[in-house]
């Protein structure tokens, strides 16, 4: 099931939402990113290096448990993601 305008000879990269399970392609995703510093940021461009986890849609980023599912994604403590501010650098609606 290749979504429209993608090319068949193109191999496209499926990733798995942290908070539902869901599988979607990468690109439609957003990617948060643990550096080696243990500060997490959110990846627009897919490319930071780092321990990553994926959040897909709008409904992901409010449901009350996606701190500690992301937390648990990114192996940090509950207490080490400081979820109010990812949310408030990345606004998706």
């Amino acid at each position: 099931m290749m979504p429209e305008g993608r090319s068949v000879k193109k191999k496209y990269t499926v990733r798995t939402c942290a908070v539902c399970g869901s599988k979607k392609y990468k690109d439609e995703m957003v990617r948060l990113v643990r550096s080696s510093g243990g500060s997490v940021k959110i990846d627009l461009s897919g490319k930071v290096s780092g321990r990553g986890a994926y959040v897909c849609s709008k409904e992901c980023w409010f449901r009350h448990d996606v701190p500690g599912k992301v937390a648990r994604s990114l192996r940090l403590s509950v207490g080490d993601l400081d979820w109010d501010s990812l949310v408030e650098e990345y606004d998706p609606i």
